[in-house]
């Protein structure tokens, strides 16, 4: 009898350590719009890849991926913000080993635990009950598995996540066989251009020994290109399509602002030659011919020859020499 008991304790003490190595993933449940959302997780293995997939929706459809990284501790953590209210699906799997995944909310509309529908996609069959405890209902343990299961690995397993809506035991993972095993690719980030080419490395998480969809691990970085989205299993999601945004005409301030900048500017300078040229230059003019004969008769009087009052007013005026031929025949007139 005492045999048979130690050998329970030990098959127990197994079963649970085989389960703590399991890849894990945790997340809180609900969520308000706009807050981060904490992934967090361990891996069997330390310094491994792990993928990350967030699904949204019932069914659950992929709108992002990502790849973090299992430290030393096997501990992995990412973050996320959901874009919109509802359900959401996060996958996780670390390399070479099955995936694993949960579910958590966003929005006060948005609830998972018991009450909730069993999901399944046929309404009359409940889902599976295992007794429990005792009593009113609450000790019935009642099973809710994904609808998805992950792709066939190495050792020709796929697996799935079940929880307890009744919240009385913890989530386990379902596995079963399957036929071949399916490539699943991660890669590393491009290199820097280096001869015009730039490099990566890309690992099948599955370790399938096949290369039917291995993603290409050189291109050339001398073309304009778009890169796709890195670290993305090929055969598990179809990347979201980006709306590019409308272009715009420029407006017609736009394209004729610099036109408009130097015409005003070339105007300005026209303006400013000219006001300089007949401030500074220009020779002043005499009023009226009186005024030029009681000039000239004045610089007579002092004593200025005829020559150098006709230089005078060529240099110094506007005076013609007819007017002032004008002038002096005028001053010669004797007075009547």
């Amino acid at each position: 009898m005492k045999q048979s008991k130690l050998f329970i304790f030990l098959l127990l003490f197994l079963l649970s350590f085989s389960l703590a190595l399991a890849t894990t993933i945790n997340i809180n449940e609900a969520h308000v719009l706009g807050e981060i959302v904490v992934v967090q997780g361990t891996c069997d293995t330390a310094d491994v890849w792990v993928g990350l997939e967030y699904g949204f929706g019932t069914p659950s459809k992929t709108i992002s991926v990502d790849q973090v990284t299992a430290g030393a501790t096997k501990k992995y953590s990412a973050t996320y913000l959901p874009p919109q209210v509802g359900t959401y699906t996060v996958w996780a799997s670390c390399q070479g080993e099955a995936n694993v995944h949960t579910s958590f909310c966003v929005g006060d509309g948005c609830t998972i635990g018991p009450g909730d529908d069993d999901g399944d996609d046929d309404p009359e069959t409940p889902d599976p009950e295992t007794p429990g405890n005792t009593g009113s209902g609450s000790g019935v343990t009642k099973w809710e598995c994904s609808n998805y299961w992950s792709v066939c690995n190495v050792n020709l397993t796929q697996s799935r996540t079940c929880f307890d809506k009744k919240y009385n035991q913890k989530t386990k993972v379902e596995s079963r066989e399957c036929t071949s095993c399916v490539e699943s690719w991660t890669c590393s980030l491009w290199s820097d251009c280096e001869n015009a080419f730039q490099t990566r490395t890309c690992i099948d998480e599955h370790y399938c020994g096949t290369n039917a969809k291995i993603p290409i691990e050189q291109r050339s970085c001398e073309e304009d290109f778009f890169p796709g989205p890195v670290n993305t299993p090929t055969d598990t999601y179809t990347p979201p399509t980006v709306q590019l945004p409308a272009s715009i005409e420029p407006s017609f301030w736009d394209q004729y602002k610099w036109y408009f900048f130097w015409s005003i500017l070339i105007i300005l300078i026209i303006a400013l030659s000219i006001f300089i040229y007949l401030h500074f230059f220009r020779k002043k003019k005499a009023y009226n011919i009186e005024e030029l004969k009681a000039w000239v008769k004045q610089e007579k009087v002092a004593g200025t020859t005829n020559d150098n009052i006709r230089h005078i007013l060529k240099e110094n005026t506007g005076w013609m020499d007819e007017e002032i031929d004008t002038a002096f025949a005028s001053l010669k007139k004797p007075p009547s």
